[in-house]
């Protein structure tokens, strides 16, 4: 592992792993992330990981209940791993708990929510009372979309685009979400469509996508234009990049290697520069992403292996300065920017 990579803070932007977590924590283990994840995490260097631990659909352990009470369950549980692993784990409220964390050795965690149906169904359709629980129980991101459209989206249908924005009940939960201070996140939402716009205009804060790839390299659907990167980049936001194969290229029978993945990295950068990209690999190291191993970087098969992004970006040209931003000085200024 390269020196810069060990000196730096590398901060990922969307992760799943908590899939996985979720599923030994059920059979019975305890301490998991000291004994099985810390170690991996740490061999890839890593110190931050945006941690996704419910929203749409209801995850691994917990298919019997509905979104709210199985994000619910899982923050009961990832607080309960918190105590059992503080000598590796750290969940962090704010800007000064990350450092803190980081200066201590541990691996900090951002709790992140992918998909708003656990929003729904409250007092009344309209309440923010779920979104104020959720932040006191430490959530400090929300991605507005996950699987399918939910009632901050104003829409009839169920996934087509486009919609007609976002509903009086969204554009509420944009504003206490820069009252309260959480990041957030607009991945899913197709690129274009009126509700990626109505969050941009009414958010005081930056705004992320926490795992995108770019059109500008791989035209597919879900990737997003050059337009919808300068526009995140003008909330002073960043694009955090996935390591899918099928995101990062679209040539047949290839898998994609971090060279594509640079291919990414370079497009933002010359549309925006370097100060807008980050790192949003979604699955590694997830024992339930139930993924084929050519689902992913060839060379990346898990978050052990992400030193391997650093060393393509120095054979790429980009300095150390430059490898910093990108490998977590971007994101990190979002959060302290965002939650404080």
């Amino acid at each position: 592992m390269k020196k810069i990579h060990k000196e730096t803070t590398v901060a990922i932007t969307h992760d799943h792993t908590m899939y996985s977590l979720a599923k030994r924590r059920s059979q019975g283990e305890r301490a998991v992330f000291s004994r099985h994840y810390a170690p991996i995490i740490r061999e890839g260097g890593v110190n931050v990981i945006g941690w996704v631990i419910g929203g749409d659909p209801p995850f691994f352990g917990i298919e019997n209940k509905n979104a709210w009470w199985g994000s619910i369950e899982l923050l009961d549980m990832i607080w309960q791993e918190a105590e059992e692993s503080k000598d590796t784990l750290s969940i962090c409220l704010n800007y000064q708990d990350i450092d803190n964390a980081v200066s201590d050795g541990k691996i900090a965690i951002i709790l992140t929510m992918e998909g708003g149906f656990a929003l729904e169904n409250g007092v009344d359709q309209k309440s923010l009372v779920k979104l104020r629980t959720l932040y006191r129980l430490g959530l400090r991101s929300f991605q507005f979309v996950g699987q399918d459209w939910n009632n901050l989206i104003n829409s009839s249908q169920e996934h087509p685009s486009p919609t007609q924005g976002l509903t009086s009940f969204g554009k509420d939960v944009v504003r206490e979400m820069n009252d309260l201070g959480m990041v957030i996140d607009t991945s899913h939402i197709p690129d274009p469509d009126p509700v990626f716009q109505d969050i941009v205009e009414i958010s005081q804060h930056p705004v992320i996508d926490s795992h995108r790839g770019v059109k500008g390299v791989t035209d597919i659907p879900r990737n997003i234009s050059n337009e919808r990167i300068k526009t995140i980049a003008k909330t002073g936001g960043v694009v955090g990049l996935q390591f899918f194969s099928l995101v990062l290229t679209n040539e047949p029978n290839r898998r994609a290697t971090v060279n594509d993945l640079i291919k990414h990295i370079d497009h933002i950068v010359d549309v925006v520069g370097v100060d807008h990209v980050s790192l949003g690999p979604d699955f590694l190291d997830s024992d339930l992403a139930n993924r084929s191993s050519d689902y992913y970087i060839e060379e990346i098969e898990g978050i052990s292996d992400l030193h391997r992004v650093t060393d393509a970006l120095m054979e790429n040209g980009y300095s150390d300065t430059d490898i910093r931003k990108i490998l977590g000085e971007n994101i990190l200024r979002v959060y302290k920017q965002v939650i404080g």
